[in-house]
């Protein structure tokens, strides 16, 4: 909506009225709150929370493709570094250009610029380790010994610690997970984990011998 902004105001109310040359800082809407209303705040949107993906999903598979592709839908940019010219000048700018998909001219000009691109993206949907305990305990449970469990406070934690796809609990930088599989979820403060973490369990512990390294790792 604030990237639109601008544009609905100058086709409202004429190109005199836009505030592209008198903002002089940035658009934010926010407010303080305190630790009670936070805690109550964060249960709100526990409990709406997997209504509201839903809706986006099923918002956005409605989407035509002309809309998806529109950049006044979804803005994307180029970041392009710029050297600096002389010693006191910064080592390292960074250029947000706005492109056009369908310019293949101005695609493959911007092409020769690109080093190295790192898409990161968040999953839609997530599991708590709880969920993920029982998908894997209900695949596996007919073919492990009587008596077998999966659970996520222990076994499931092992597996997370063994392969490596999420930090330790308190750790200073909890993003920086193995995306496919666990992602960090900032709103409520915990760590969500994907299908395909699931379907990856499935087939390893499958393999007694990998089962067997993993329970005794630490």
């Amino acid at each position: 909506m604030l990237i639109n902004y601008e544009q609905v105001i100058a086709k409202e109310f004429g190109d005199e009225n836009t505030i592209n040359e008198n903002l002089a800082f940035s658009l934010q809407f926010s407010k303080l709150l305190h630790a009670e209303q936070i805690q109550v705040f964060k249960k709100r949107q526990t409990d709406d929370y997997k209504n509201i993906k839903q809706f986006v999903a099923a918002y956005r598979k409605g989407l035509k493709k002309e809309i998806l592709e529109s950049l006044n839908y979804n803005f994307r940019v180029y970041m392009i570094p710029k050297v600096g010219n002389h010693k006191t000048s910064a080592d390292f700018a960074v250029e947000f250009v706005k492109y056009d998909l369908s310019n293949a001219a101005e695609m493959e000009k911007y092409q020769k610029f690109v080093v190295a691109v790192k898409d990161r993206q968040v999953p839609m949907e997530g599991f708590k380790a709880g969920d993920v305990a029982e998908k894997v305990y209900n695949a596996l449970k007919a073919e492990m010994p009587v008596g077998w469990k999966f659970n996520a406070s222990s076994r499931h934690v092992r597996c997370w610690k063994y392969y490596k796809i999420r930090p330790a609990s308190g750790d200073k930088n909890p993003e920086n997970t193995i995306i496919k599989y666990c992602f960090y979820d900032k709103t409520f403060e915990q760590y969500a984990y994907t299908q395909e973490w699931v379907n990856f369990l499935i087939r390893k512990l499958r393999d007694k011998a990998e089962y067997k390294k993993i329970m005794e790792s630490r």
